[in-house]
């Protein structure tokens, strides 16, 4: 790894541009003098204490203007104290100001706070505060700058997966680093288990995720999945949701197409009338007007007929 942190998420003792501090340095003296003033804070640990300085962090960071860089200097010198990255990630206005580091620091500086959540990235994530720090680091450096996160998530593959807020990671790898070699090796591992995914209330997101974003191959393993037992996925509370994704996004989505309109009316019926697989009628017909055209003929022509509500949308 380019920087070997502490145990506490410490980071090395050199400045942005990779050059160690010099104490006799007039800029550093001037950015220290600036946040001597909240040094106090820094190793307490107190609630209260990390609120006032997340706050000062994220005054610090928003700073615009003449001043601009030099405010965000003393932030980052602040945020360099052993344990202080750790310890305000998990806390409401803490995690805040991380985030907000992330985006306004240099490249290699915001490298060097990803790199305090190395050996903790399963705790973080399942940290209501936390997990908002990870997709950060996520949307902002590639997965060869922090090879760490995809490594350590999948040490827990499955059941990050399935998490309340593992499932956001996985969304946000497959939003932006979908084709990176070590998101891809995840995502196919993870895929071995696709159908218990659809199934679950929070894996179905990142299966929609593969779907909207994964690699061609991913896609089609799932449309294929999905095409082995249509009414049944169809009618499930999860997966219905993950065949109208698939509908709308996949470029395989004629298989789905076919296969719906393969399976009898009667059945299909059943599917308009149902409340979850409704929404996947609805969304076959958004596909194209023959195709609704053949679906509302299938509709009529059930026992007892039924007149088709026609391709409304899915709300956000």
């Amino acid at each position: 790894a380019p920087y070997q942190l502490g145990s506490e998420g410490h980071w090395p003792s050199e400045d942005s541009a990779g050059v160690p501090h010099s104490d006799n340095s007039a800029t550093r003296r001037r950015r220290r003098q600036r946040a001597d003033g909240f040094k106090p804070l820094l190793n307490t640990g107190s609630c209260t204490s990390d609120s006032v300085l997340a706050h000062k962090l994220t005054e610090l960071l928003s700073s615009e203007g003449q001043n601009a860089s030099t405010s965000i200097a003393a932030a980052v010198d602040m945020l360099s104290e052993e344990g202080v990255v750790r310890r305000l990630a998990f806390q409401p206005a803490g995690c805040r100001a991380v985030q907000k580091a992330l985006e306004v620091v240099d490249r290699k500086t915001a490298v060097q706070i990803a790199y305090c959540f190395q050996g903790i990235v399963s705790e973080a994530i399942k940290s209501p505060h936390a997990n908002y720090v990870v997709q950060k680091i996520i949307q902002e450096l590639s997965s060869e700058e922090v090879r760490f996160v995809v490594e350590e998530i999948s040490e827990a593959s499955l059941d990050l997966a399935c998490h309340e807020y593992g499932c956001r990671i996985y969304c946000r790898l497959l939003e932006n680093a979908a084709g990176d070699a070590p998101t891809s090796r995840l995502v196919d591992e993870l895929l071995l288990k696709s159908d218990q995914l659809i199934q679950r209330i929070y894996g179905h997101y990142v299966v929609e995720a593969v779907v909207e974003h994964g690699l061609p191959a991913q896609q089609r393993l799932v449309v294929e999945l999905l095409c082995k037992d249509m009414f049944g996925y169809s009618r499930s509370c999860h997966g219905a949701h993950v065949v109208e994704k698939a509908l709308e996004s996949s470029d395989d989505r004629q298989l789905l197409v076919e296969k719906l309109l393969a399976l009898p009316a009667d059945e299909l019926a059943a599917l308009a009338r149902g409340k979850f697989s409704g929404m996947v009628v609805r969304a076959l017909q958004r596909v194209s007007q023959e195709v609704a055209e053949r679906t509302q003929e299938l509709l009529r022509s059930s026992s007892p007929p039924l007149r088709s509500r026609g391709p409304a949308r899915r709300h956000a």
